[in-house]
């Protein structure tokens, strides 16, 4: 019978155990939780995917920077691939700059239209596809609920890092989840091949509409991407477009969990 796994990070202090190195559940002595932490941060911000401790074993405010670097999918991600992701959202803020003031957006001396903006957003749409609808589905059925190890907030973290592992390119594993089975394995399948490819091909058509462009010459009202104003956008757009669309799931997940233990 499965028991409810109590907040570990809001209860370790409770117990007469030594904490002067931190929670070490799940970590390797000679890393310790500092190192551990870091390169659970290092790898889900990029295509790496090895670990060098468990990630169901963080607590939970732990396990949120690990979503979140899937979640933006552009911080160092992958060989080419992140720098790809990070003109995609480049794109989305030129073109809400320029509207903001009342130009026609323009990169690099190259206009950006109605084309390449579609482009854009449904690339960055696609990784929310494929990581809730799979959720969903597999939360909603016993494919999923049969193969968690810990029920509650935790649980729905298992099947969520999975998703986001597999179509963000990742590949490491939250662990804690049955996951060789039929129904993990096709979808995993089919999130590895569309979230892989799909942005790759949507991003080369975007190269090659801006390719065929004329470069116009800048003028004085023509966005300025090297100013701090430009910066601030670009920064608040990958925030809020490519983490916080994940905010619903992640308090069903590692948020959820961390408000639990009664903080606030």
């Amino acid at each position: 019978r499965k028991r409810k796994q109590p907040n570990s990070g809001l209860t370790v202090e409770n117990h007469a155990i030594a904490q002067s190195y931190g929670n070490m559940e799940g970590k390797e002595v000679r890393f310790g939780p500092a190192l551990s932490a870091l390169w659970g941060v290092s790898t889900t911000s990029t295509t790496n995917g090895a670990v060098n401790s468990m990630h169901n074993s963080f607590t939970a405010q732990g396990t949120l920077p690990l979503f979140l670097g899937m979640s933006m999918n552009c911080l160092y991600n992958g060989l080419g691939v992140g720098l790809l992701n990070l003109m995609t959202f480049l794109f989305i803020a030129v073109f809400i700059g320029g509207l903001m003031i009342g130009r026609a957006p323009q990169y690099i001396g190259k206009r950006i239209k109605w084309m390449e903006i579609k482009i854009a957003a449904l690339i960055i749409l696609l990784l929310p596809a494929l990581v809730l609808i799979p959720t969903s589905l597999a939360v909603a059925t016993d494919f999923g609920k049969e193969a968690i190890s810990n029920p509650g907030f935790r649980g729905f973290s298992e099947i969520l890092y999975e998703m986001f592992s597999a179509s963000a390119n990742n590949g490491s594993g939250f662990e804690g989840l049955a996951d060789n089975t039929l129904f993990f394995n096709l979808t995993n399948s089919i999130q590895i091949l569309l979230g892989r490819y799909l942005p790759i091909a949507g991003q080369i058509a975007i190269a090659g509409s801006l390719a065929q462009k004329k470069i116009r010459p800048e003028t004085e009202g023509t966005l300025k991407v090297e100013s701090v104003a430009f910066l601030v956008l670009f920064v608040g757009v990958i925030v809020v477009i490519g983490a916080l669309i994940f905010l619903p799931s992640l308090s069903v997940g590692p948020l959820g969990e961390f408000l639990e233990g009664g903080v606030f």
